[in-house]
């Protein structure tokens, strides 16, 4: 069986051709993770390509450090899930909502930010609350981290056996 990769299909929409141009930045799945994401660091535009994001994110690097930080890491880990949402469906045939995706990468930012030390400031504590970070409990935090293990690896895990 050939594949003729120019008529390859946007696994997430189906209606377009596959591209990173339009993967990462026209896609309505894609545009709507955006949307619910930046909404944490008030970014409202990234553009519609890849030097408007690269932009984006440096314009973001002259921000506040800690801001420059989330914004740093909610972008990775939209790049890394919209791509691994693209890869689900194309090869394993495993569709995951906007919402489930938005939810994954909100939790792995979380998990990642609450590894880092800020100095306190008016923003840091904005930051404790919108992002639920000030946990006293250890044991609240190892459960969290398990869940996120097997929310995020357990597709993986029953393809393995």
């Amino acid at each position: 069986m050939t594949v003729n990769i120019e008529d390859m299909r946007c696994p997430l929409c189906n209606i377009v051709q596959d591209t990173h141009t339009h993967l990462f930045f026209e896609c309505g799945f894609s545009l709507q993770v955006w949307l619910k994401v930046t909404a944490y660091i008030l970014i409202t535009n990234v553009g519609n390509s890849w030097m408007d994001f690269v932009l984006a994110v440096k314009s973001i690097a002259h921000m506040r450090l800690e801001k420059a930080v989330v914004a740093s890491i909610l972008f990775g880990a939209i790049v890394y899930f919209i791509w691994q949402e693209r890869n689900n469906r194309l090869f394993k045939k495993n569709w995951r909502p906007v919402d489930q995706v938005f939810d994954i990468i909100f939790s792995i930012t979380r998990l990642k930010l609450m590894t880092l030390k800020f100095k306190d400031s008016a923003y840091v504590a904005r930051m404790k609350i919108e992002w639920n970070l000030d946990i006293s409990n250890y044991f609240l935090v190892i459960g969290f981290v398990i869940r996120m293990f097997l929310m995020v690896l357990s597709p993986i895990m029953i393809l393995a056996y």
